[in-house]
């Protein structure tokens, strides 16, 4: 009778621990996937002296008249691009000043 008792509470022992660690956080949905965009430019020529500071902009509405180049268009501001470089590879998700 002693070593059945002695059985059962080893039994309940582990089955407690499984159960300790086996749950942590419970079911929790999966973190929200990034979404953005990428790519590189090329250069295809010299760049001029008269370029001073170059960006990567975009804008959430086209500009079609003088007036819609505004701060509240402004959608996305890369860091500045080195000058002089051949080519740029950048991504909206670690490289903006104004992130999507």
């Amino acid at each position: 009778m002693h070593n059945l008792k002695l059985k059962i509470l080893n039994l309940l022992g582990i089955i407690g621990l499984v159960f300790l660690f086996s749950c942590d956080y419970g079911i929790e949905p999966l973190p929200p996937e990034s979404s953005g965009f990428s790519g590189r430019i090329n250069y295809t020529s010299e760049w001029p002296d008269s370029v001073k500071r170059s960006f990567l902009v975009v804008f959430e509405n086209p500009l079609i008249e003088p007036d819609d180049f505004t701060i509240n268009n402004l959608k996305y501001l890369s860091r500045e691009i080195p000058l002089g470089v051949q080519s740029h590879n950048f991504s909206s998700l670690d490289s903006a000043y104004i992130p999507l």
